[in-house]
């Protein structure tokens, strides 16, 4: 099995260990020429067969990823599209990226493209209909999820502009939870911004915030109370 790559190997003699390989893939999509997620999905999937044996996230994943690698196709102004994934050996999740390349340059500058990246877990048991009834209002999946990730940044969330940036295209649905899991504080700017000035523009958009430390509901409340003033 270790000639097969199924399981890797360390240590020597009677301080051998085995463990099951993380099954992985990585591929790099041309513009140039036609792309279509479907067939994308079924070269993919034959590289992390584990996943299959997890029938609930299995169905969550391929939906996940034709959809956003489809979103990718239609809208992005990249050259190339890469697409990456992993499946842990045992328990854990399975996971992929699809990220858009630099989009333009100038003499001086580049345009970066966006990386957008998926997880589920593989002993989850919901099905893609638990999903959708969870997060649709009268038969339209109007509800986004946007997960503000401080620890990948490497800042603290502080100006208008990064708050415009988390907001950008949300006022097409009616609720967006906003979670704030891990970041240890904003700025008053940040939060001005989403909970007064954005929710003030998008009254028909519900804002949820949740999973806040104290400093950052103090920040929150306070913009909260702002734009509830006459």
């Amino acid at each position: 099995m270790i000639e097969a790559g199924q399981l890797s190997r360390t240590g020597k003699g009677r301080a051998a260990r085995y463990r099951a390989r993380r099954e992985e893939f990585q591929v790099s999509l041309s513009r140039s020429e036609t792309i279509e997620e479907d067939r994308v999905w079924g070269q993919v999937r034959s590289t992390i067969p584990r996943l299959a044996k997890h029938g609930p996230a299995s169905a969550i994943y391929a939906y996940a990823f034709t959809e956003m690698l489809n979103n990718a196709i239609d809208h992005s102004g990249s050259r190339t599209i890469d697409v990456r994934g992993a499946v842990d050996p045992a328990g854990g999740a399975a996971r992929f990226s699809v990220i858009d390349q630099t989009i333009a340059s100038t003499a001086t500058a580049a345009v970066p493209g966006t990386t957008v990246r998926f997880e589920v877990a593989l002993d989850t048991s919901l099905t893609p209909k638990d999903v959708f009834e969870r997060y649709s209002h009268d038969f339209a999946f109007d509800t986004s999820r946007v997960v503000v990730k401080l620890f990948e940044r490497g800042g603290e969330f502080v100006s208008r502009s990064e708050a415009k940036r988390v907001v950008a295209g949300l006022e097409r649905f009616r609720e967006v939870v906003v979670d704030f899991h891990r970041v240890a504080s904003v700025g008053q700017a940040f939060a001005d911004e989403i909970f007064r000035v954005w929710a003030r523009t998008h009254p028909e958009t519900k804002l949820v915030p949740e999973r806040m430390v104290e400093p950052v509901a103090f920040m929150v409340e306070r913009a909260r109370r702002a734009a509830s003033a006459k």
